[in-house]
């Protein structure tokens, strides 16, 4: 037997006066607790008895007080249930006994599933468009100037023949030879001693010359000359031979025509008991006929510069005392060019051809402030055509000869091989 959770009204107060009530819920007869309550389904076939039993009879009235005490289900004779004989006489209804305390009330069902949404209906016909205005009266094109006739061409004239081809000239001779720079080298085979020491300069000096130099010489063993105006780059060196332990200062500088040269002095230390080694260089201008000399001063009367000879076991060539060279440096000593050769005979030009016929090209027109403006009168151009800072301007073509096509331009009056334009492209009439 089914039970309705929602309706069971156990603890409730009801039921603290009442154990067992009836209950209507959703077409169902339900009892205090919530389940279905089956009522005796009664036929014909049930016997009626008149009396009652010893429980509680059935009213007539608006309820029915059952009892569990009804045991032998009478019913008052007033009452003929599914039968086809006549029914008795109804008893007096009793007495309405005063209404029972409402119960409360029972806790409310869930809700029912929603129903599917209904079909939409058919959406009404679209009303007719109105009627379209009519369109505008085009403006009438402008007329097309007539077009003029084309000069002629020209028949060109034949090229004339090419001359004969001169012969080379002969090549010039060879240039002499750029200048060879002047140079020398020098150097001493004896052995020079401190002779002045701490009184003055001793001059360095040279017996030995290069055979192979050019334009330096050596003059008295000391003066380096000079036969040619330049620039110079002089090197020397010199072995200082000390023979006692102690170092000695030694100054080296030099003389030009005779006069001590300002700031080229060197000092430097010759360590004792041992050979030290002075080189460097001096770069001068000079002039043809000038001398340089060499001078050296210490205040050591042991020390000197030493030559040594050849050497055997093994086998070393001998040692100078001083190696001096002087070298021209070389910037503007180019050599000459040489003579150019003749130039050949020129080949005699050919004839000039025949010149073509003239077209012609009648056109009459006016300047003003530099502007051409050519009016066509016969017929060449066909209308204003004006050439301004190097420009030419159609002006018929940008003000009316606007066509889609050449059919269209041909309809407007512009001949084969006219132009007209389609917007911003100008276009040559072809077909």
């Amino acid at each position: 037997m089914p039970v309705f959770p929602s309706q069971d009204l156990y603890g409730k107060k009801i039921c603290e006066t009442y154990q067992q009530i009836l209950q209507i819920f959703s077409g169902s007869v339900l009892n205090g607790a919530g389940s279905q309550q089956q009522f005796l389904n009664v036929t014909a076939s049930y016997v009626i008895h008149a009396q009652t039993g010893s429980g509680t009879p059935i009213y007539t009235g608006s309820y029915y007080p059952i009892t569990s005490s009804w045991a032998n289900n009478s019913l008052t004779a007033s009452y003929a249930l599914n039968s086809s004989t006549t029914s008795g006489t109804s008893g007096t209804s009793g007495t309405t006994g005063s209404p029972g305390a409402s119960g409360t009330s029972g806790v409310s069902g869930t809700s029912g599933t929603s129903g599917n949404n209904g079909t939409s209906g058919i959406s009404g016909t679209s009303g007719s468009s109105g009627d379209s205005g009519t369109s505008g009266v085009s403006g009438t094109s402008g007329s097309s100037g007539s077009s003029g006739n084309s000069g002629t061409s020209g028949i060109t004239g034949t090229s004339g023949t090419s001359g004969q081809t001169g012969t080379s000239g002969t090549s010039g001779a060879n240039g002499a030879g750029g200048a060879q720079g002047h140079w020398g080298s020098f150097w001493d085979t004896t052995t020079q001693t401190n002779v002045s020491g701490s009184t003055g300069g001793n001059l360095m000096k040279f017996n030995t010359k290069d055979p192979d130099r050019f334009g330096v010489d050596i003059v008295d063993t000391t003066k380096l000359t000079f036969s040619a105006d330049g620039v110079y780059n002089l090197q020397f060196s010199a072995v200082f031979q000390k023979t006692n332990a102690n170092a000695a200062d030694v100054n080296i500088w030099i003389a030009k025509n005779g006069s001590d040269v300002p700031v080229t002095n060197t000092i430097f230390s010759a360590a004792g008991q041992a050979n030290s080694i002075a080189a460097w260089n001096f770069v001068l201008k000079l002039n043809a006929g000038d001398y340089i000399q060499y001078y050296w001063q210490s205040d050591s009367n042991d020390i000197s510069i030493a030559y040594v000879g050849p050497q055997t076991g093994p086998t070393i060539p001998a040692m100078p005392s001083i190696i001096l060279t002087a070298t021209q440096v070389m910037y503007t000593q180019a050599g000459s060019n040489g003579t150019s050769g003749t130039s050949g005979t020129s080949g005699s030009s050919g004839s000039a051809g025949t010149s073509g016929t003239s077209g012609f090209l009648n056109l009459t027109g006016t300047t003003n402030n530099g502007v051409i403006t050519y009016n066509g009168s016969g017929g060449t151009v066909q209308s204003d055509v004006k050439i301004q800072s190097g420009y030419v301007v159609l002006s018929q073509i940008s003000s009316s000869l606007n066509f889609l096509d050449d059919a269209a331009a041909a309809a407007g009056g512009v001949p084969l091989g006219g132009l007209y334009r389609n917007g911003n492209f100008i276009l040559i009439r072809i077909t």
